[in-house]
């Protein structure tokens, strides 16, 4: 585990996907109601994996508890196949480990800046993980209406590099087919056009709608350009290119990467990037341990280290909640959980 996160918006958002004023941090606090009541109810099984979370660590002031910033541990359970072994100090023999192992992200939420960030153990729970696990707590009904949505915040959009350049040699998009997809298309464009660009997006859609239905497939990826083995002043053409784009949704959930290969002026191409769901968004703590942020570090050093970096990221977070809809605090937390609600 390195000395970084990643940063994230996090809310309740309506079924229309536009977030709500739904308190995140009083339903966190509900979670640690539960947590204390009965630890036992915190672990659930989500798409395969067994998650739990566990004691929140706050950040405390000369004896006073921060109620804006929570740091929570949450663990993924080791396959019985991946346990490491102990070394038994009697014998000096190699032995089973005989309880639970978890491997850990810890999840951490700064509520007066709202912005959620997440370590980066590969082998702990991810962002989605995280965000369904949340989800398990909120019963049926409630989620047909509202559910807590973390989205990643990119920091890319070099759409002015693809308006200027000389020549185009590919564009690269990657659905993820787990969001919805109907708000693939920017809002202000008819879907009953007939224009040729606009039948050929719909056919994606199409393709994508399919892919999650019938394949049970999590993400689409396709590319319009040229191969290794095509000609080396090969373009697409730029209107064209720059047309379609303004036909999607660049900030849609539904896109995960659009990178275009392009020239300009040189005899290199380069990449811009339009959307990258996991792009610079890492935010770097000064920690000594670099292989292990302990949850009383981040929650220690949480408020400063956002300080510092907020300004990156305030357009984006203000951005998205400038839409923010009303919703009352008024729901039940599910404490059993029998795998059979519906995760995105």
């Amino acid at each position: 585990m390195s000395n970084k996160m990643k940063a994230y918006t996090i809310a309740f958002e309506n079924s229309a996907g536009k977030p709500t004023n739904r308190c995140v941090m009083t339903f966190l606090e509900h979670l640690k109601t539960l947590l204390d009541k009965n630890a036992i109810k915190m672990r659930r099984s989500v798409n395969g994996d067994i998650v739990m979370l566990n004691d929140f660590v706050r950040y405390f002031v000369q004896g006073v508890q921060q109620k804006d910033c929570v740091v929570i541990p949450i663990g993924k359970l080791k396959p019985e196949a991946k346990k490491p072994y102990a070394v038994d100090p009697t014998s000096n023999a190699f032995v089973d480990v005989n309880s639970d192992l978890y491997d850990v992200n810890f999840f951490a939420f700064h509520k007066s800046r709202n912005i959620a960030m997440l370590t980066t153990n590969r082998e702990g729970p991810g962002w989605r993980t995280i965000e369904n696990y949340f989800n398990t707590f909120l019963f049926p009904a409630e989620l047909n209406n509202c559910r807590v949505r973390l989205r990643p915040i990119s920091m890319l959009n070099d759409l002015d590099k693809i308006q200027t350049a000389e020549s185009v040699r590919d564009i690269h998009i990657t659905l993820d087919l787990g969001r919805p997809l109907d708000n693939f298309f920017a809002g202000s464009h008819n879907l009953k056009d007939e224009h040729s660009l606009l039948k050929g997006l719909r056919g994606i859609y199409a393709m994508g709608k399919v892919s999650k239905e019938a394949l049970q497939s999590d993400i689409l990826t396709f590319k319009l350009g040229y191969d290794k083995t095509s000609r080396r002043a090969a373009s697409l053409d730029l209107e064209a290119l720059i047309e379609m784009l303004d036909f999607i949704n660049l900030e849609a959930s539904c896109i995960k990467e659009i990178e275009v290969r392009y020239k300009d002026g040189t005899s290199k191409y380069e990449t811009a990037r339009l959307r990258n769901s996991e792009f610079d968004s890492d935010i770097i703590f000064p920690s000594t341990a670099r292989y292990r942020m302990a949850g009383e570090y981040i929650a220690n050093n949480m408020d400063d280290v956002l300080r510092n970096n907020i300004t990156r990221f305030r357009s984006q977070i203000g951005t998205y909640f400038q839409n923010q809809t009303q919703m009352g605090d008024d729901y039940a937390i599910q404490e059993e959980f029998d795998g059979s609600t519906p995760l995105a």
